[in-house]
């Protein structure tokens, strides 16, 4: 009787364990079959060339990261940020000054990543020239890029430096 009991039990346990396999291994295809469906959404093929084109446009915003963002990102590593509007000088983009505790960076806030890049490709010499026009700079220039924002710190300060390193990565130019 009590080997009856425990074979019992034990084909019970199977048969729920193989249930509950199946069933997660269900949920598992079908998120499997969703990511697929919607990465299908985003490519099509072209018929009259043969070539995989993607849905999206170069110019459509690749990434959240922008000049509020920014400010909170200083504000954590605790300065005081003021942004101030600017009118348009060297770049295809709206100007700020960001005051940064007792001093200042340039930010561009772009819509397109592409006027992004054309801008930024427009920067030579080590960022000393930007448009064929031949920029004065207090200090050496610091350019980062991260997302659709530019910023430009004219200063030596090593602190904001490294914050800016730390928030936005490495800079554009070694100046």
């Amino acid at each position: 009787m009590k080997k009856r009991v425990v074979i019992s039990l034990l084909t019970l346990a199977t048969i729920i364990t193989v249930f509950v396999s199946c069933s997660t291994n269900e949920k598992s295809i079908d998120n499997t079959k969703n990511i697929v469906e919607k990465g299908k959404e985003m490519i099509t093929g072209d018929e009259t060339t043969g070539k995989t084109v993607k849905n999206y446009s170069d110019n459509k915003k690749v990434s959240d990261y922008n000049l509020e963002k920014f400010k909170l990102d200083m504000e954590s590593k605790n300065y005081r940020v003021e942004i101030i509007a600017k009118d348009k000088d060297f770049f295809d983009a709206p100007k700020f000054e960001v005051e940064i505790g007792e001093d200042k960076v340039s930010a561009y806030d772009y819509e397109e990543l592409s006027t992004l890049e054309k801008d930024t490709s427009a920067i030579t010499e080590k960022g000393l020239v930007i448009n064929g026009t031949k920029s004065s700079w207090n200090k050496t220039p610091h350019y980062y890029k991260k997302g659709e924002l530019l910023i430009i710190y004219d200063g030596d300060d090593i602190k904001i430096i490294n914050s800016l390193y730390e928030i936005l990565g490495s800079e554009l130019y070694n100046t």
